[in-house]
């Protein structure tokens, strides 16, 4: 599986100290990752959290069906980063059984794309979910001002909360917030789970259940991975152990850019893991790159940076993907394979993949808990709003260079971070495979991608805390149309332009290597025009 670095992962196990380690994080002991427990002591709930669940999930499974029962047809989840992800991960896979709504997870600003929404459902129909952790997310907090306001004129403002619920932490603003606009439930999360950690928690698993998922079944895979990752045994019958110090042994030795390939399926799976990886390990200077959605590629322009992680569904069509995977291990990069017998085996990957997070997070020697670097871009975008209180001038994105001159930077071992606001269509997306598999076939580098705002509470921590080898490409499609949000005197224009420029204006502080476009009115054929000047400039 990794033949010839399979020396370099036993080395990394004996250094994990058979059970030492393991049993070190079971203990919640802080010092595994850092002397100081901030962040680490009230942030470890993730590993017992399945087992916490148990006794609620009858609750949550009769809320379901009442929901059910009442003929609602969308769930709409206004949440971000780990309040999304993973409820989105889990409905990509499963989709909506017979009868159960269907969901939609709106994590942007974009105003195209918020008006997708308003075009796609019936409000009357609709039930909201307020999700954030802090219950301060400024994203899920505009967006629950504009669709309130929407759902009151359908439904009158008596019974508009009846359309509402929160999942957030006691004590939040957000939970004051619900009880003050009669929300029609509140979940109290437990607060010792960090959002990307909490896919098992209330935040994951209300939205599953709200579309028929079998939660206790998921539940039930979670616990027995958790004891699969707990178990007396040398660390390399350990799971999550195994996986951890595989791939931080490799990022050690280079082979940072983690390239993860999916079936179909799990494409939203594969999203969760691109945050918990990125966000976890981005710091300090240091991190593993997780390479998400990435067109097949040529075997030989694969690098000598890359370990590939293929995670495999029963019942998917994989022929191709594994005579692909084949040449890719064939070429002799290492290649690790995990198998998913059915669905509900996502449960256990998504503890495996946590517990492996926190053991790489030990041998990288970084705190994979905090995201010291995400406040500095939210303090940007917080300044730009307030001089635009003062100017009412929308915050300038002039064009920074182009993409050819920013890829005649590239080097071994770099990355191009694509990063777009713009409302996600399936167009696009094959735009930005081209301009993607165009980078890696001319320049032999990675790339990834995220849309704006979704990837800064993703990808961003990497960005900016993690290695110097990323070059950073924003896009933006921002136009003439807007959405206003009651009771701000900034728009959703206003405010995704706010967000645009103040992840670039950290970037620029920070030196990375930057090159900004405005797509115009056809994104699209602006993307393939660019793709073509890659053509041109390489040759």
């Amino acid at each position: 599986m990794l033949d010839q670095y399979e020396n370099s992962v036993k080395d990394a196990l004996a250094d994990l100290d058979c059970n030492e380690v393991p049993r070190r994080i079971w203990e919640l002991d802080h010092t595994v990752w850092k002397p100081d427990p901030t962040e680490i002591s009230d942030r470890l709930g993730w590993l017992t959290v399945a087992g916490d669940m148990r006794e609620g999930i009858a609750e949550i499974k009769a809320f379901a069906a009442t929901v059910r029962d009442e003929g609602y047809r969308h769930i709409v989840l206004l949440g971000m980063g780990g309040s999304s992800l993973g409820a989105l991960a889990i409905h990509s896979l499963f989709g909506s059984s017979k009868g159960y709504p269907k969901l939609i997870a709106l994590d942007t600003t974009v105003p195209d794309a918020i008006d997708s929404v308003v075009r796609e459902v019936d409000c009357y129909k609709t039930l909201f979910i307020v999700a954030s952790k802090s219950g301060a997310t400024v994203e899920s907090n505009t967006l629950y001002k504009f669709f309130r306001r929407l759902v009151e004129q359908v439904t009158g403002s008596d019974k508009a909360g009846n359309h509402f619920v929160a999942i957030c932490d006691r004590g939040t603003a957000l939970e004051d917030l619900a009880h003050e606009d009669g929300f029609r439930r509140v979940f109290l999360n437990l607060a010792n789970i960090g959002g990307r950690y909490s896919v098992q928690s209330l935040f994951g698993m209300v939205p599953a259940a709200l579309t028929g998922v079998e939660i206790d079944t998921l539940l039930a895979r979670v616990e027995a991975m958790s004891l699969a990752c707990k178990k007396a045994a040398p660390s390399g019958d350990n799971p999550g152990a195994w996986l951890g110090a595989s791939i931080a042994s490799l990022a050690l030795r280079g082979r940072d850019k983690l390239t993860i390939i999916t079936t179909e399926s799990l494409w939203g799976f594969a999203l969760w893991v691109e945050q918990l990886l990125a966000e976890s390990t981005g710091k300090e200077g240091k991190g593993i790159i997780p390479i998400v959605g990435e067109p097949p590629c040529d075997p030989d322009n694969l690098g000598s940076d890359r370990t590939v992680v293929y995670v495999r569904l029963d019942g998917d069509t994989t022929d191709e993907l594994d005579g692909y995977i084949n040449l890719i291990e064939g070429a002799g990069i290492p290649t690790i394979r995990l198998r998913l017998s059915d669905e509900y085996d996502v449960g256990a990957e998504f503890f495996r993949w946590e517990f492996a997070t926190a053991v790489a997070g030990n041998i990288l020697g970084i705190h994979p808990f905090d995201q010291p670097d995400v406040q500095r871009a939210k303090d940007n975008t917080t300044r730009l709003l307030t001089d635009y209180y003062r100017t009412e001038i929308v915050p300038p994105l002039p064009p920074i260079s182009s993409l050819p001159q920013l890829i005649a930077q590239s080097k071994q071992g770099d990355y191009l971070a694509i990063t777009a606001y713009v409302q996600p269509t399936q167009e696009f997306q094959d735009a930005v495979a081209r301009l993607r598999s165009r980078v890696n076939r001319e320049f032999g580098i990675a790339t990834t991608f995220g849309y704006g705002p979704r990837y800064l509470h993703s990808t961003g921590q990497l960005h900016k805390g993690g290695t110097e080898s990323g070059l950073f490409f924003q896009l933006t499609q921002l136009g003439d149309a807007d959405v206003r949000i009651p009771g701000e005197a900034f728009t959703f224009r206003v405010l995704a332009a706010a967000q645009a420029k103040g992840d670039l204006d950290e970037l620029t502080a920070l030196g990375r290597r930057v090159a900004r476009v405005d797509l115009g009115d056809d994104a699209v054929r602006m993307l393939d025009e660019m793709t073509g000047e890659i053509i041109r400039h390489s040759e």
